[in-house]
């Protein structure tokens, strides 16, 4: 039994010492042959693995253009580092470029108030002022040849469009023997909250020696939506309802 296991032993030491002697080349070294043989199986081994993890990488890119689009994968690639990042599912924070999107405020605008405010909110004051008179006829009344002119207003006061009251001016014009004058005269009434319109008549008569003729009722001015009328607007008005005389006016609010 001895003599068949030595035999055994001898047979394994020969053939682990044969095998690579039988690739080595004639002349090369039996060592050197070995090492080589060993250096090609882990090179085999690394070009191996190499060419797997460059599948693996076409694996992800084309897993993540069937998923997103190929511009968000490079770009994410580029940025993170991987095609299978986490930032890239998120496409509620991140752009196909990669850019972190904004939250959009849903917030809804407040309605724009379309309510138009025409009467005052405030006491306002109304300035009346005469600027021109002129008398159109030889007899201004009673075989009278110069006129003595007496003029003032009335403003009627409306709120919600019903009447309210009716104020008068102070006399702005009061003059003897005249035919024609200019300058300028005013007087100021108060036009109280709450008016959204007003009515302006002018006042005309003559001066006799024994009574006050009116010689007319002007052309009157309607001036509607006083909450709308823009402060210190002078308005230059003409009244030539009358064939006797003819009047020039202005008037503004404030």
């Amino acid at each position: 039994m001895k003599t068949v296991f030595n035999l055994h032993k001898f047979a394994c030491t020969v053939c682990a010492v044969t095998v690579p002697l039988l690739l080595a080349a004639c002349g090369e070294n039996p060592l050197e042959a070995e090492r080589d043989y060993h250096a090609s199986l882990k090179g085999g081994y690394s070009e191996s693995l190499s060419e797997l993890k460059e599948n693996l990488k076409d694996v992800d890119y084309y897993s993540c253009v069937q998923t997103y689009n190929e511009t968000r994968c490079n770009n994410f690639k580029e940025l993170f580092g991987s095609y299978d990042c986490k930032e890239i599912a998120e496409t509620d924070q991140y752009d196909d470029n990669g850019d972190i999107i904004i939250p959009r405020d849903t917030t809804p605008e407040p309605e724009e108030d379309t309510t138009v405010i025409n009467y005052l909110t405030k006491n306002k004051t109304l300035n009346i002022a005469i600027t021109h008179y002129e008398q159109l006829v030889d007899f201004i009344s009673e075989g009278d040849t110069l006129g003595d002119p007496e003029i003032k207003f009335t403003v009627k006061n409306y709120s919600d469009d019903e009447y309210v009251n009716t104020l008068t001016t102070y006399i702005l014009l009061d003059t003897m023997d005249v035919v024609k004058w200019d300058g300028k005269k005013s007087s100021a009434i108060a036009v109280p909250r709450g008016m959204n319109k007003i009515e302006v008549c002018p006042i005309v008569s003559d001066l006799n020696k024994t009574d006050d003729i009116l010689l007319s009722v002007g052309e009157c001015l309607v001036i509607e939506d006083l909450g709308l009328v823009e402060n210190r607007k002078v308005v230059a008005m003409k009244d030539t309802t009358s064939d006797k005389y003819m009047l020039e006016w202005e008037w503004f609010l404030y």
